[in-house]
């Protein structure tokens, strides 16, 4: 698709597709690797909320990370103003994180333009996917990001050879989501009873309007 604002769960469809761009652009490299015994060491598990524009998802993005979770405050050794994370960065069996997929993509979208003024003939060709249609569905997407680690796959007693692991998902139809909800229901449950406030650039704009006027 060239970007990942929208996907499947269908993991053997996607590492056959990966698999196959990795064998076509470096066919010397493709030779050497034994693919049989390819490894998982991370595995990113996402789903979105949809949001009625790109300043609500700015605006839940801000609140979570301004509430105090105790064990789960925001741990990253590199604060990133755009990614809330609950967990440590670093930590060895992976972290959960929440962002705002508009705000990621329009600076993708900025880099390439950047690159295309250079001449750059593949940014050129990537900007093509970058619509307007597409950065409006972007710009409402609240991402929840579970980054599961090797270590996390194994508690579970799930395999993380390549191959096993998909086997192991077409049995168990529910096991990204598993993954995916053991980082984000202690954050889920910390949130029941709280309430987050939200004005819209209307209601800002009449307030001003209110207020700053003069006769």
């Amino acid at each position: 698709q060239g970007h990942n604002v929208f996907g499947h769960e269908n993991l053997y469809a996607g590492v056959v597709d990966m698999l196959f761009v990795l064998k076509q652009t470096y066919p010397v490299l493709w030779s050497c690797l034994d693919i049989d015994i390819a490894r998982l060491s991370r595995i990113d598990v996402t789903y979105s909320a949809k949001l009625p524009s790109l300043t609500h998802a700015e605006q839940t993005r801000d609140f979570l990370r301004n509430v105090d979770w105790g064990r789960l405050r925001n741990n990253s050794k590199k604060e990133r103003w755009n990614t809330v994370y609950f967990g440590a960065e670093d930590s060895r069996v992976g972290v959960a994180v929440v962002y705002c997929k508009g705000v990621e993509l329009n600076g993708e979208r900025k880099k390439l333009e950047r690159q295309a003024k250079k001449g750059d003939l593949s940014a050129i060709s990537k900007l093509s996917i970058f619509t307007p249609e597409l950065q409006d569905y972007a710009d409402r997407l609240l991402r929840f990001e579970a980054r599961c680690k090797a270590r996390q796959i194994e508690q579970f007693g799930i395999p993380t050879n390549l191959w096993d692991f998909i086997a192991y998902s077409f049995k168990h139809k529910r096991t990204l989501y598993e993954l995916w909800n053991y980082k984000f229901k202690p954050i889920f449950d910390a949130l029941k009873g709280k309430h987050m406030s939200h004005a819209d650039d209307s209601e800002l704009l009449n307030l001003l309007k209110d207020k700053l006027k003069t006769y």
